[in-house]
């Protein structure tokens, strides 16, 4: 199975990965989803799999699936206004803000424009 593929399933599943390093990969998934089988076709594929999330751009991101464009690749922004320090969750393709974290001030929001 190519390397996209594996991610997309992934993303479809709720997992998340992450590129920490050049050969690290993160892996979040809510309890249960990730299986002994799963970490196994992950490890397997790991090199493709960082290669494929390089290439996309989410080498500086995760893998997670934008609600917006619908594909895979978000990264983090971080700006300061106002004197706040933001933490935007920005799409790699459409550019949408997916969530905005203000330090020190609340829980993240998701951007719910657009959305039915």
């Amino acid at each position: 199975m190519p390397a996209a593929a594996i991610i997309r399933k992934l993303c479809a599943s709720g997992v998340s990965l992450a590129v920490v390093a050049p050969n690290r990969l993160r892996v979040e998934a809510p309890s249960g989803v990730v299986t002994t089988d799963l970490l196994a076709i992950i490890a397997q594929h790991k090199a493709e799999i960082l290669s494929e999330l390089t290439a996309q751009g989410a080498g500086h991101g995760t893998s997670r699936l934008c609600p917006f464009c619908k594909q895979v690749g978000i990264r983090t922004h971080q700006t300061k206004r106002d004197g706040l320090q933001y933490f935007d969750t920005i799409c790699l393709h459409c550019g949408e803000i997916l969530e905005t974290y203000v330090s020190g001030c609340c829980e993240p929001v998701e951007n719910t424009v657009g959305l039915a």
